[in-house]
């Protein structure tokens, strides 16, 4: 994750192994690893399935290395200065679940789980 999305929460993340990727050489966390740019990040993580955990810029720098998204939509207009743009013809949908709005959460979401085309099943 960046290392503001890792401020915003300021804690690692339970049960999984937390890696933070900032520029900031003598920053630390107690539980977390720090490496120094998505690549290093990538080759500390080796062969192991990882996860990207926002914000917006870590997922600018990583999304070419991802060969598969897992893509909430929340129908809803917030406000907000950050935005992030995705190739979604990129990728194909392999899972889709649709929750419609209800009395618990008032506006109707999506879960999508879309493999990258051409990644020769990486």
């Amino acid at each position: 994750m960046g290392r503001r999305t890792y401020d915003s929460i300021g804690r690692p993340l339970p049960g999984r192994r937390t890696v933070v990727v900032t520029r900031n050489t003598t920053w630390s966390a107690e539980g977390v690893e720090r490496a120094s740019s998505p690549e290093k990040a990538l080759q500390m993580a080796g062969q192991d399935h990882c996860f990207v955990v926002g914000g917006a810029e870590i997922y600018r720098q990583m999304l070419p290395h991802c060969s598969e998204l897992c893509l909430t939509r929340v129908w809803s207009t917030v406000e907000g200065d950050t935005k992030l743009a995705i190739d979604l013809s990129e990728f194909e949908v392999i899972e889709h679940t649709s929750v419609p709005a209800s009395k618990r959460d008032d506006v109707p979401t999506e879960f999508l789980r879309l493999i990258r085309r051409n990644s020769c099943g990486k």
